[in-house]
């Protein structure tokens, strides 16, 4: 196999590795022929690639080394100044790979978060935002196939491989990898400069409301004919029409993180089914009045959604809005607003 990326190597899978060298400071590289991939072990035992993207093959001269294809190496070697090469022996090429001159990834203290929140705990299946600096050398996006790499950059949860929406040098989206475990893990960032790690909570539940800006919850206001309105301050001032809801409106707000669903649905995949519920009840309180969601389950990949009635005496204009599911609140600063 190939994974083990950004954990401990001897916990990682190789295919056919045929030569090993070991240079001065102890990192080892392997190459690993029918992976079509050469590996690095650093002397604290972590692996990553650094070159190869394991599809056979011959492209990627002059960019980054973990985008290039190759096909079977069958040897590599690193002189003094860190230039490796490779016997890319299907091509019938000696390839180099230049040391980096850009600095190593670095995540910013508390930057693993779930996506627009501020807290360091996320769920699987969850979207999530890392922050920091040099994570990518490039600005990527899917193209709705969750990609475990993009732009050369791959990121590891408790040694999974997450799923990649977008990376770029100070900001990464990913979706977070399928996992049993909760509680403290490792996330790595690898990007052709090197790696960095930090550390996130795996919870059951790690609730946060999707947002237009930094503020006004992200959702829609359903209307009699089919059509619908995108909910937030009546007029333009996000810079595109929205409209405050009213009493007796349904509305449909979009949040991650709100636990798990009946059916189960896998991280890593389409999904368009007609809603997956949640299991745990989903509580949604506007200006601290109490409402019970006709609907609150996922609706495609990562993505809940939770449909309400907006009832009366709540007052209008920007209203704070919060979520509980599991014992666990969605951010504190979120507004709503109404007419």
């Amino acid at each position: 196999g190939a994974a083990g990326d950004g954990g401990q190597a001897t916990a990682a899978q190789l295919y056919t590795p045929t030569n090993v060298f070991v240079d001065t400071s102890g990192n080892i590289f392997i190459a690993a022929t029918y992976n079509n991939e050469i590996r690095k072990v650093d002397p604290n035992g972590i692996i990553t690639t650094v070159a190869g993207v394991v599809t056979q093959g011959f492209s990627g001269d002059g960019g980054p080394a973990t985008s290039a294809t190759l096909y079977y190496p069958s040897g590599v070697a690193v002189d003094a100044a860190g230039n490796i090469f490779i016997a890319d022996t299907f091509n019938n090429r000696i390839r180099e790979v230049s040391p980096s001159t850009t600095a190593p990834p670095s995540i910013t203290p508390a930057g693993v978060v779930p996506i627009y929140s501020t807290v360091t705990t996320i769920q699987t299946g969850e979207w999530v935002s890392i922050y920091g600096t040099n994570l990518a050398t490039t600005t990527a996006l899917w193209n709705g196939d969750f990609p475990f790499r993009l732009g050369g950059t791959y990121v590891t949860i408790n040694g999974n491989l997450a799923y990649l929406w977008s990376v770029s040098p100070t900001q990464i989206n990913l979706q977070a990898p399928n996992d049993t475990f909760l509680g403290p893990v490792n996330v790595v960032v690898t990007s052709p400069n090197g790696s960095s790690k930090s550390t996130v909570t795996l919870a059951q539940f790690a609730p946060s409301f999707s947002l237009l800006d930094s503020k006004h919850v992200a959702g829609i206001i359903l209307r009699a004919n089919g059509a619908y309105d995108i909910l937030g301050p009546t007029g333009k001032s996000l810079g595109y029409p929205t409209v405050a809801a009213k009493t007796g409106d349904v509305i449909e707000l979009f949040a991650v993180g709100l636990g798990p669903t009946d059916p189960e649905v896998d991280a890593g995949a389409a999904y368009t089914g007609l809603g997956a519920h949640t299991i745990n009840p989903v509580n949604v309180r506007i200006n601290n009045v109490s409402i019970t969601p006709l609907f609150a389950g996922l609706v495609s990949a990562g993505l809940y959604q939770i449909n309400l009635v907006v009832p009366a005496g709540l007052g209008a204009g920007d209203i704070p809005l919060v979520a509980t599911v599991g014992g666990v609140q969605t951010q504190s600063t979120v507004i709503i607003s109404l007419q």
